[in-house]
């Protein structure tokens, strides 16, 4: 089965990156042995490889619950 899930912004005021998000992502993708991240747009002054870097931690941090 393939999931997905958009996203419009990655920070809310005040909270940690994709903070408001991980629960969701946590219960969408608990069984799923890979996660495709595509970037659609990056925050200025950060390259796409460290973009995609700064993905990596939250998500293994919310998916091995």
């Amino acid at each position: 089965m393939k999931r997905a899930l958009l996203a419009s912004t990655s920070t809310l005021h005040g909270q940690n990156y994709l903070g408001y998000i991980l629960p969701e992502i946590s219960g969408l993708f608990q069984k799923c042995k890979e996660i495709i991240f595509i970037p659609y747009a990056r925050p200025g002054g950060i390259s796409h490889e460290n973009y995609t870097e700064s993905v990596k931690k939250p998500l293994k941090t919310c998916l091995l619950r």
